[in-house]
């Protein structure tokens, strides 16, 4: 009887989907970090999904995590946008770093394309500084608790692929309870530790410097 009812909860879970039920999606194109670096500069920004389960093609680019039912069956949780989590975060990228008075050139790429395409992709915008974001882990799991592996790169290159920054921040961490309402406390806990992750790469000393300079 329990294989049952975990059989058609699971069923149910994918039919919502299915049917573009809104309800199990997070909003961060609408995250709105505060980043120190400000210019008047071009900047070049590559936001590329390298989560391995993206890159080999068994998880769609627009999945951000799962939220657990009564019998801890997943259900995915998806972009809002229903666009690739690494589109959405790239938005949010060049849209805080327009506010700070740079003038961004957004480089679509894909899951896929090797490291050495990306950089060349960038370069060839001929903007005066060249931006990779990498995202190799990015995986809410919510249950009672949210918790959110993570694991971002930031590479800061000039004109001509010079490195001149890097950082990297990785963990796993319990972003506490969802509260009464689960889906309402992940919908929110989610986006609100995108924001500060963003800003704990952007405005690192190192990272604010090369893109002023």
């Amino acid at each position: 009887k329990m294989k049952n009812l975990i059989k058609f909860a699971s069923v149910l879970a994918a039919m919502l989907m299915a049917s573009g039920c809104i309800r199990y999606t997070y909003n961060l194109a609408n995250v709105k970090p505060e980043l120190y670096p400000a210019g008047n500069g071009s900047v070049a920004v590559a936001s590329q999904d390298q989560r391995n389960y993206v890159v080999s093609g068994k998880t769609k680019p627009i999945v951000v995590g799962v939220i657990r039912g009564s019998f801890g069956n997943p259900i995915y949780m998806v972009t809002a946008s229903r666009r690739p989590l690494a589109d959405d975060m790239g938005d949010v990228i060049t849209g805080a770093l327009n506010k700070k008075g740079f003038k961004t050139i957004p480089v679509v790429v894909a899951a896929t394309e090797p490291k050495k395409q990306v950089r060349k992709k960038l370069a060839d915008t001929g903007a005066e500084k060249l931006i990779h974001f990498e995202i190799k882990q990015w995986k809410s799991d919510t249950y009672s608790n949210v918790r959110l592996e993570y694991s971002l790169n930031l590479t800061v290159f000039d004109a001509k692929g010079k490195v001149l920054s890097e950082k990297q921040i990785t963990g796993d961490e319990n972003l506490g309870s969802g509260g009464f309402n689960i889906l309402k406390g992940t919908r929110k806990k989610v986006p609100q530790a995108f924001k500060k992750k963003l800003e704990g790469l952007f405005n690192e000393p190192d990272i604010t410097k090369a893109l002023q300079r």
